[in-house]
């Protein structure tokens, strides 16, 4: 039995399939420790990166809303997808091509993308996508939320909630082959008008599209 399951490890590694502990586990555990060296920067229109290990490269594809003027309301879309060779499912033949799906966000389907949001000199919401490496391959994906409370104005400092998403192929909890599924949640310890400082200050997570940041654009 120990040489069989060893022998299912070694293939699955050599596979590019994740080895996680069940989504149950995960809710459990503290939140993860992010090094910003393994942030992977996204910057409006097409990031080319690994995201499930398997050496091709995927898409996210990050565009934006222009909300009419003179509002300060626009925000940014991102969307996930995964490249395979496999053949997966029913009727999916010679598609290699999948979206990845957030199966917590609008059950059971999920939602297929993340918006940012703000207002004219604070970004309320955003992303950070962090790739973990074991000896040169991607291990674990992830992606951190942050998203501030507007309990009065866009510009009075809030607690700041940090949501991270774990990708995982096959979940229970997704009906869809690809999905990011929810592991942890936690609150800030100070309150931020953007999260954009929340991430610096509290994660050591920077901007890497700072221009399109309201604190750069409305100064």
């Amino acid at each position: 039995m120990g040489h069989s399951c060893n022998k299912l490890a070694v293939l699955a590694v050599a596979a590019g399939v994740s080895l996680a502990p069940p989504v149950s586990a995960w809710a459990e555990s503290p939140p993860p420790k992010f090094d910003p060296k393994d942030m992977v920067p996204l910057v409006h229109g097409p990031n080319w990166v690994d995201l499930d290990g398997d050496g091709n490269k995927d898409l996210v594809v990050k565009s934006r809303y222009s909300a009419p003027n003179p509002s300060p309301h626009s925000f940014s879309v991102y969307s996930f997808t995964i490249f395979t060779d496999e053949d997966i499912g029913v009727g999916n033949q010679g598609i290699h091509w999948y979206v990845v799906s957030f199966p917590d966000l609008a059950p059971p389907v999920g939602r297929l993308e993340l918006t940012t949001n703000q207002g004219m000199y604070c970004l309320t919401r955003d992303i950070r996508l962090v790739v973990r490496h074991q000896e040169g391959t991607p291990s674990a994906t992830m992606i951190v939320q942050a998203e501030r409370k507007i309990a009065g104005s866009y510009g009075d400092p809030e607690t700041v909630t940090f949501t991270t998403y774990r990708l995982e192929k096959g979940s229970p909890k997704s009906p869809n082959e690809f999905a990011f599924v929810r592991v942890s949640r936690k609150n800030s310890k100070s309150r931020y008008c953007s999260v954009t400082e929340a991430f610096q200050k509290e994660l050591g997570l920077s901007n890497p599209d700072i221009e399109s940041d309201p604190e750069t654009q409305f100064r």
